[in-house]
């Protein structure tokens, strides 16, 4: 048996950390960040708990690669949406139906931002990751808005991304059979593009 390249063993590094990311999220979302230890992690993860810090330096730094991973896989998904969108209001449109979709195909990543997300006021951390996020969204939003001549785009961008939080609190916690894609359709059809509204 031949050894391994540094090729092959950076693979077998990336698969580990990639295993140790999943469990965490599993296990952020089902126990909460603070309810979770390490310990924990590498039990699930099937490994001693030194060879997790050979990987991560923290539960903090295990967290953060955590959510730059569901972030990215958000961001991923929104970048596809609005390159197949031809207008401002099919963008609108997909950044409304794929936010769903997404907390349907991803919920575990969900109920642990959400559960963060409340965390915001308390930490620092929480802050510093949220923030920008949070502004970021918001202000594609009213851009969107006002190219669609929705009326008070700002007002209405913080009260629709509001509805949207709620939405996504009762599907991921509250009520298991939540009418998620109606609605999403309610949202559009009824609340942003009333009929007649173009």
């Amino acid at each position: 048996m031949s050894p391994k390249t540094p090729e092959q063993f950076q693979e077998i590094r990336e698969k580990s950390k990639e295993h140790l990311v999943n469990v965490s999220m599993r296990l952020f979302a089902e126990k909460g960040y603070q309810n979770t230890s390490i310990s924990m992690i590498a039990k699930e993860a099937g490994m001693a708990k030194g060879a997790l810090y050979h990987y991560f330096k923290s539960k903090e730094e295990l967290l953060l690669s955590v959510i730059q991973k569901g972030l990215s896989d958000i961001e991923k998904l929104f970048t596809e949406a609005a390159v197949k969108a031809s207008t401002p209001r099919e963008q609108l449109e997909a950044l409304v139906y794929h936010t769903f979709e997404s907390m349907q195909k991803d919920r575990e990543f969900w109920a642990l931002y959400a559960s963060l997300l409340t965390q915001m006021h308390a930490s620092d951390t929480m802050r510093k990751i949220f923030e920008p996020l949070v502004d970021g969204m918001f202000s594609m939003m009213i851009e969107l808005f006002k190219s669609c001549n929705i009326p008070d785009a700002e007002e209405r961008a913080y009260a629709i991304g509001a509805m949207m939080d709620g939405v996504g609190l009762h599907y991921l916690f509250v009520k298991k059979d939540y009418p998620i894609d109606k609605i999403a359709d309610f949202i559009i059809n009824s609340l942003l593009f009333p009929e007649g509204v173009t």
